[in-house]
C-alpha cells in the first residue's frame, strides 16, 4: 500500500472523523438533516488527487434512534494530513445525497477558525433531497 495511502488503517482517525460527520449534521442548519448520524466508515481504497487522496468506502447512516443504512462515502482528504501522526482536521463541507445514499465529505487540516456569529459547524453543503430511505433497514 502506498504510503500516502497508510491513513486507510488509522482507526482512530476514521473514528474521529464520525463523530466530526455526526456533530456536523446534529449542528446543521437545516433541521431536516438533524436526525441523521454517522456511525461508522469503512475505507476501502484511495485514489491520488492533486490535492491528496480521496478515501471511498462504506459508512452506516443512522436515522433517528434505531434505523441505520449502509451509504457510499468519499471523503477528499489533503495531503498535509495524510503524513502527520497529530493528525488535526475538521470538516470543510459535508453533502449527505439520500436519495442515491452517499455521503460526500472535503476534509481540511487544521482548526476551523470561526467568524463572529458564524454556526460551530456551518451549513451542509448541499440541500437535502428526498430520502428514498426505507429499504434495507437494519438493527
Amino acid at each position: 500500500m502506498n504510503g500516502r495511502h497508510q491513513i486507510l488503517n488509522d482507526e482512530e482517525f476514521w473514528l474521529r472523523l464520525e463523530y466530526e460527520a455526526s456533530a456536523w449534521l446534529e449542528l446543521s442548519d437545516d433541521p431536516a438533516l438533524r436526525r441523521f448520524w454517522v456511525d461508522g466508515f469503512v475505507p476501502e481504497l484511495a485514489t491520488n488527487t492533486k490535492r491528496g487522496i480521496d478515501a471511498e468506502g462504506a459508512v452506516w447512516i443512522g436515522e433517528g434512534g434505531r434505523n441505520q443504512y449502509q451509504y457510499r462515502f468519499v471523503a477528499a482528504l489533503p495531503q498535509n494530513l495524510l503524513h502527520k501522526m497529530a493528525r488535526r482536521f475538521h470538516i470543510e463541507s459535508l453533502s449527505l445525497h439520500l436519495g442515491q445514499q452517499f455521503l460526500e465529505i472535503v476534509v481540511a487540516s487544521g482548526n476551523r477558525i470561526a467568524e463572529p456569529g458564524a454556526a460551530p459547524r456551518g451549513s451542509p453543503a448541499e440541500p437535502l433531497r428526498s430520502s428514498g430511505i426505507g429499504v434495507g433497514s437494519l438493527r
